[in-house]
């Protein structure tokens, strides 16, 4: 895998034929392979990321699934609407797929080489319209709340949150007042404002809330 990614990666002008040929090939192919190729080569034509894509794992979401990535693990968005979540990083490295500049050297030193399964994260189900996402990592955890309209549900958090409306209009609550949001709006509630309270204001109203730590009855190792 590091030599594969050294080759794509290091500017050799045989990749590009490489690349133009891989092209060529899935514009009348079928399978998962070929399609990534074709949806890659839409937007980012003759990128050396192309064909990198096909070193990675395809993982398809439906609506409230997740996956986990650690630091380290190459991947690419490649279509639909989710949420991501990161931890404080000091680097976002790119490896293709885009027109600023990609650090090859940089991007091989964090790089883990190491083929595994996508790491699945199962939501856990609880009362009134909640899903808990605990992901194998310490420092944040996602909640997807969905009350009924004129309901409410308290944010389980151990520390500040950002909410982000996915779908109708909701208020958070808390000591420090009220905010109305709609669909696409977010904000961030420090930990200082006390209990946070989501209330439905439409039907369908969905947000997620992302929190810092897990709290203490969640698996700290993950679902």
């Amino acid at each position: 895998l590091r030599r594969a990614l050294v080759l794509l990666l290091g500017g050799d002008p045989a990749v590009g034929a490489f690349v133009a040929r891989l092209v060529a090939a899935a514009a009348g192919a079928e399978g998962v392979a070929a399609s990534v190729v074709r949806l890659l080569a839409a937007t980012h034509p003759a990128d050396p990321g192309i064909a990198v894509g096909l070193l990675l794992n395809h993982v398809e979401l439906a609506p409230g699934e997740a996956v986990f990535l650690g630091a380290g693990t190459v991947h690419a968005y490649l279509q639909g609407l989710g949420v991501e979540v990161m931890n404080n990083s000091d680097n976002v490295l790119r490896g293709g797929l885009t027109s600023k500049h990609v650090d090859v050297p940089e991007l091989l030193r964090v790089v883990v080489f190491a083929p595994r399964p996508p790491h699945v994260v199962v939501p856990v189900e609880q009362p009134a319209g909640r899903l808990a996402y605990h992901p194998p990592a310490a420092e944040f955890q996602l909640q997807r709340l969905a009350p009924v309209e004129g309901a409410e549900l308290v944010v389980d958090r151990p520390g500040a949150a950002v909410v982000l409306v996915g779908a109708g209009a909701l208020e958070l609550v808390t000591h420090a007042g009220t905010t109305r949001l709609q669909r696409g709006d977010s904000v961030f509630v420090p930990a200082a404002e006390g209990e946070l309270r989501v209330r439905a204001l439409t039907p369908g109203a969905v947000a997620y809330a992302t929190t810092t730590g897990a709290p203490a009855h969640a698996p700290a190792s993950g679902a």
